[in-house]
């Protein structure tokens, strides 16, 4: 399926809106006047990796790619995995890939299983978001 590719740009709005606070309504940290430039963002090396290793690929290995990008490298300043998650939702929107309830609860339980076990092998990853949404 031909999709509207997804930018770092999106990205950062995504965290920003979904991600939690901003970096101008949190208290003044180490790395704060980095968040207040970049808008949250610590790296763009691995999210730019990832969006031109994913490039033409199918949907479920672009989101593996994002998913290990976003998941085990920590580019964003807060908000990593809720963002994850909604690069997720919007890439299969923008497939027409439409998603009911228990294929969003398994896609949040595999990005769960991403996070907390640090896997960061993009075919296992994408099997599990494959499993996720097609059952099997």
């Amino acid at each position: 399926m031909k999709t509207e590719n997804i930018t770092i740009s999106d990205i950062v709005r995504i965290s920003q809106t979904f991600g939690g606070k901003t970096a101008a309504s949190r208290p003044r940290r180490r790395l704060g006047w980095l968040e207040a430039v970049s808008g949250g963002m610590r790296s763009e090396a691995g999210l730019n990796a990832a969006l031109i290793a994913g490039g033409r690929r199918g949907v479920f290995r672009r989101i593996a790619y994002l998913w290990r990008a976003l998941l085990s490298s920590y580019p964003l300043a807060e908000g990593d995995r809720r963002t994850a998650l909604v690069v997720a939702f919007i890439i299969f929107e923008r497939s027409r890939m439409a998603l009911w309830d228990g294929q969003k609860k398994r896609l949040v339980s595999a990005l769960l299983k991403v996070s907390k076990e640090n896997i960061s092998d993009i075919g296992r990853i994408e099997r599990l978001i494959r499993y996720a949404v097609e059952g099997s």
